[in-house]
This record gives C-alpha cells, sequence and structure tokens, in this order.
C-alpha cells in the first residue's frame, strides 16, 4: 500500500480528536485523578502484554530506570491530569487547539528567549 504513512497519520489524528470528546464525557461521572489513574492502569496492562507477546526483554540500569520514572510522573500524571483538567474546564475544541498552536510557541519561545 503506498499511502500506509498517511492513513496512519490521519487514523492517529482522528482517534487524538475522538479520545479527547470521549474523556471529557466521562469525566462528567468521574473525576480526572481516577481516569488518569485508571487509563494509566490499563496502558500499562496493554504495554506488558505487548512486551510478552512480543519476547522483549528489557535490560536498563538503574539511571535509565531513574530518568523514566521521572518522565513518566512529569508527563502522564502532571501532564495528562492538567490535560484533562482543561477538557473538563475549557472544552476538547479549545484544548485542542491550544495542544496544536505548542510547535509554534515552542518556536517563537526559542527565538525570542533562547536566541536559536
Amino acid at each position: 500500500m503506498n499511502y500506509i504513512g498517511e492513513i496512519a497519520a490521519l487514523g492517529g489524528a482522528l482517534l487524538w480528536s475522538v479520545v479527547s470528546f470521549v474523556f471529557t464525557a466521562i469525566q462528567e461521572k468521574i473525576n480526572h485523578y481516577q481516569m488518569n489513574i485508571d487509563r494509566m492502569v490499563v496502558a500499562a496492562i496493554l504495554m506488558l502484554l505487548t512486551l510478552v507477546f512480543l519476547g522483549v526483554t528489557l535490560s536498563i540500569s538503574s539511571f535509565q530506570f531513574t530518568l523514566l520514572f521521572v518522565s513518566g510522573i512529569i508527563g502522564l500524571v502532571i501532564g495528562d491530569s492538567a490535560l484533562f483538567v482543561a477538557f473538563r474546564e475549557i472544552g476538547p475544541r479549545i484544548t485542542n487547539l491550544l495542544i496544536a498552536f505548542n510547535p509554534a510557541l515552542s518556536a517563537l519561545i526559542a527565538y525570542f528567549v533562547l536566541g536559536e
């Protein structure tokens, strides 16, 4: 298939859009902390099953594990909790618009603040 990359990109964008509305609807029933915990537990189980099914062995140092752990706390716990609060407070449409603006904002900050 010639357009597998394009199809995958469009599929990812579609799923990202749908999931933002689903997470917003779920927050009417449970709070964002519980939703984030449930989502991470399901993701961990699916990742473990994938690793077992594919026969992947992990051998990382304690320093690499520490960096992975800190990255997970910052990104998955703090970042996603803030994302879910934004879904609830300003809605998925505006939140996704702000997320899409991140690369442009990063470029502006890099240019003016960091001189890159």
